[in-house]
């Protein structure tokens, strides 16, 4: 009896590492390909605020020792729906206080982002877009 018990908790242990690990796949290449690179941010920057629900403010993610950036053609849907999984892992990065910052560019003025954002398509991403 001893010996399931035991077995039971690693291989639960084991599941939920296991999670984690998936959850973080989708974005690998967008992190392998981006890691290390310079990233200047213009002082123009501006912060578009669809949601209500951010884990920082503006201000917060300034003061922030860390800060993870990922570009973003807002231009492209897929590139678009490769928020929804940022979203997944924000949680993970939510816990060490490293806030996710997304800095987009756009062909059409934003107008896809906004579009995809109002209805919902993109669903409350705990951070402003840049």
């Amino acid at each position: 009896m001893r010996i399931f018990l035991l077995l039971s908790i690693f291989a639960l242990a084991s599941c939920k590492e296991i999670k984690k690990t998936e959850q973080l796949e989708p974005v690998r290449p967008i992190i392998e390909t981006t890691l290390g690179s310079k990233l200047i941010i213009p002082d123009s920057l501006v912060a578009y605020s669809p949601f209500s629900n951010y884990i920082y403010s503006n201000e917060d993610i300034e003061k922030s020792e860390y800060k993870i950036y990922s570009k973003l053609d807002a231009s492209c849907g897929t590139c678009i729906s490769r928020v929804n999984l940022w979203i997944n892992i924000v949680a993970d990065f939510k816990e060490v206080k490293v806030p996710i910052v997304l800095v987009c560019s756009s062909n059409d003025e934003f107008e896809l982002l906004k579009y995809l954002c109002e209805t919902e398509k993109i669903k409350g991403f705990q951070y402003p877009f840049f």
